[in-house]
Protein backbone atom coordinates (compact mmCIF):
# COMPACT_ATOMS: atom_id res chain seq x y z
CA UNK A 1 0.00 0.00 0.00
CA UNK A 2 1.32 3.47 -0.90
CA UNK A 3 1.36 6.59 1.25
CA UNK A 4 -1.98 8.09 2.23
CA UNK A 5 -0.75 11.54 1.25
CA UNK A 6 1.86 12.88 -1.06
CA UNK A 7 4.12 15.85 -0.69
CA UNK A 8 3.72 18.66 -3.15
CA UNK A 9 6.43 21.02 -4.25
CA UNK A 10 8.34 22.63 -1.38
CA UNK A 11 7.22 26.15 -0.50
CA UNK A 12 9.00 29.01 -2.19
CA UNK A 13 7.89 31.45 0.47
CA UNK A 14 9.88 32.06 3.67
CA UNK A 15 9.63 29.28 6.29
CA UNK A 16 10.22 29.78 10.01
CA UNK A 17 11.10 26.75 12.14
CA UNK A 18 10.78 27.28 15.90
CA UNK A 19 12.15 25.04 18.65
CA UNK A 20 12.17 25.34 22.42
CA UNK A 21 15.69 25.16 23.86
CA UNK A 22 14.65 22.51 26.42
CA UNK A 23 12.34 20.55 24.10
CA UNK A 24 12.48 16.87 25.05
CA UNK A 25 10.04 15.80 22.31
CA UNK A 26 11.94 16.85 19.17
CA UNK A 27 15.67 16.05 19.00
CA UNK A 28 17.76 19.26 18.87
CA UNK A 29 19.24 18.61 15.42
CA UNK A 30 15.85 18.25 13.70
CA UNK A 31 14.72 21.90 13.68
CA UNK A 32 17.87 23.45 12.13
CA UNK A 33 18.03 20.62 9.59
CA UNK A 34 14.38 21.22 8.70
CA UNK A 35 14.97 24.95 8.16
CA UNK A 36 18.03 24.19 6.02
CA UNK A 37 15.90 22.13 3.64
CA UNK A 38 14.10 25.26 2.45
CA UNK A 39 15.61 27.93 0.25
CA UNK A 40 14.23 30.64 2.54
CA UNK A 41 14.26 28.62 5.77
CA UNK A 42 15.07 30.26 9.10
CA UNK A 43 15.60 28.50 12.42
CA UNK A 44 15.01 30.17 15.79
CA UNK A 45 15.18 28.78 19.29
CA UNK A 46 13.09 29.93 22.24
CA UNK A 47 15.49 30.14 25.18
CA UNK A 48 14.41 28.25 28.28
CA UNK A 49 11.25 26.87 26.64
CA UNK A 50 10.17 23.27 26.37
CA UNK A 51 8.11 21.89 23.46
CA UNK A 52 5.19 24.25 24.21
CA UNK A 53 6.59 27.42 22.64
CA UNK A 54 3.05 28.79 22.07
CA UNK A 55 2.04 28.53 25.72
CA UNK A 56 2.68 30.14 29.09
CA UNK A 57 5.76 32.30 29.64
CA UNK A 58 7.22 31.24 26.27
CA UNK A 59 4.34 32.74 24.27
CA UNK A 60 5.44 36.41 24.30
CA UNK A 61 9.02 35.38 23.51
CA UNK A 62 7.84 33.20 20.63
CA UNK A 63 5.59 35.93 19.26
CA UNK A 64 8.49 38.41 19.48
CA UNK A 65 10.70 36.06 17.46
CA UNK A 66 7.96 35.70 14.86
CA UNK A 67 7.50 39.48 14.69
CA UNK A 68 11.26 39.98 14.27
CA UNK A 69 11.35 37.36 11.50
CA UNK A 70 8.40 38.95 9.68
CA UNK A 71 10.13 42.33 9.65
CA UNK A 72 13.13 40.95 7.73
Amino acid sequence: MGPRWQLGAPPTSPVLVIRGECDRVVPPQIAPKTAARYQQGTYVQVSGSDHLVFSGEALPVTMGLIDDWRRR
